[in-house]
C-alpha cells in the first residue's frame, strides 16, 4: 500500500474512533463503499476516501472539531472562512499534498466527509436542487482561482470570466447562507423528508435515496478494518454504478484525482 493510501486509511480509522467515541453515525460512501464491497477495500486504481453522516450528526462533528487530535483536522466552510473548498475534509497533516488548479493548494491528505439532507419529492425540483448547489460550489471555485478559465470547454469559456468577477466581490459568508438556505428548503419550507441526497456528490440525483436506506448500517470489512456503511448497500451502489461487481474496461482504470505528495 502506498503511503498516500496508507495515510488515509488512518484517518478513516481516527474517524471510525471519533465518531463511536461521540455516539455519532456515518456511512462509507461512493466509491469507498464500492470498494468495501468488491475489494473489500481500496478499488485498486483510487486514492480517495468519501464518507457521509446525517445532517444532525454532521453539525455535530463540527461542534467537537476542536477535539480532534493534531495531526488530524476538520477543514469546512463553516470553520474557516477563507477555505477554498466547498466540502468537508478531515486532513491528516502529517502527509501534504498538492492539488492541481489554477493556484494550486496545498493540503494534508483528506477523506471527504458529505452530510446528507433531505431533497424534494419532484424528480424536476430534485435535479434544481442539486443544480443551485453545484452552481454555488462553482462559485467558490471561481472565488479562489481553483478553476483555469483558459482550460474550460469554449462554450463556458465565454461566461467564466463574468461568474468570476462576480464571486470575487461575494463575500463567502453570503455563499455559505445561501449553501445552507438551499440544503434547509426542502424539509423546513415544503416539508419534504421522504428523501434524502448527497448535494456534494460527484454523482448528481444518483446521490438521492429514500431516507430508510440511511435507517440501518453494518460493518464492512475495508483492508482488514471494520467501518460503517449502509445496510442495503446493493441499492445505492446499483444506483450509482449499475452492475457494480462488474470492473470497468481497463482504459477507465485510473484515478480522477490530480494530486502531488510534498
Amino acid at each position: 500500500m502506498d503511503i498516500l493510501k496508507k495515510t488515509l486509511l488512518e484517518t478513516l480509522k481516527e474517524f471510525h474512533d471519533f465518531c463511536e467515541d461521540h455516539n455519532l453515525q456515518y456511512f462509507l460512501i461512493g466509491g469507498t463503499l464500492l470498494g468495501a464491497v468488491r475489494h473489500q477495500g481500496f478499488i485498486p486504481w483510487d486514492d480517495d476516501i468519501d464518507v457521509v453522516m446525517p445532517r444532525k450528526d454532521f453539525n455535530q462533528l463540527l461542534q467537537l472539531s476542536s477535539q480532534l487530535n493534531y495531526p488530524l483536522l476538520l477543514r469546512s466552510p463553516q470553520l474557516q472562512i477563507h477555505y477554498r473548498y466547498n466540502t468537508t475534509k478531515l486532513t491528516n497533516e502529517s502527509l501534504m499534498v498538492q492539488e492541481d488548479a489554477y493556484d494550486p493548494i496545498t493540503i494534508g491528505a483528506w477523506i471527504d466527509i458529505f452530510p446528507l439532507d433531505y431533497t424534494f419529492n419532484s424528480e424536476s425540483l430534485q435535479k434544481l436542487h442539486f443544480l443551485v448547489a453545484q452552481k454555488l460550489t462553482t462559485i467558490v471555485s471561481f472565488k479562489y482561482d481553483v478553476i483555469n478559465i483558459d482550460k474550460l470547454p469554449s462554450k463556458k469559456r465565454f461566461i467564466a470570466p463574468h461568474i468570476k468577477s462576480i464571486s470575487k466581490i461575494m463575500p463567502r459568508s453570503l455563499i455559505n447562507s445561501l449553501s445552507r438556505y438551499n440544503e434547509k428548503l426542502p424539509s423546513k419550507i415544503f416539508k419534504a423528508k421522504k428523501n434524502l441526497a448527497n448535494l456534494g456528490g460527484a454523482w448528481g440525483r444518483k446521490e438521492v435515496a429514500p431516507k430508510e436506506i440511511f435507517d440501518s448500517r453494518k460493518l464492512y470489512d475495508f483492508e482488514g478494518y471494520m467501518f460503517w456503511g449502509p445496510s442495503d448497500a446493493n441499492f445505492w451502489l446499483t444506483k450509482v454504478y449499475g452492475d457494480f461487481m462488474q470492473l470497468p474496461p481497463e482504459k477507465d482504470r485510473i484515478s480522477h484525482h490530480n494530486i502531488k505528495i510534498l
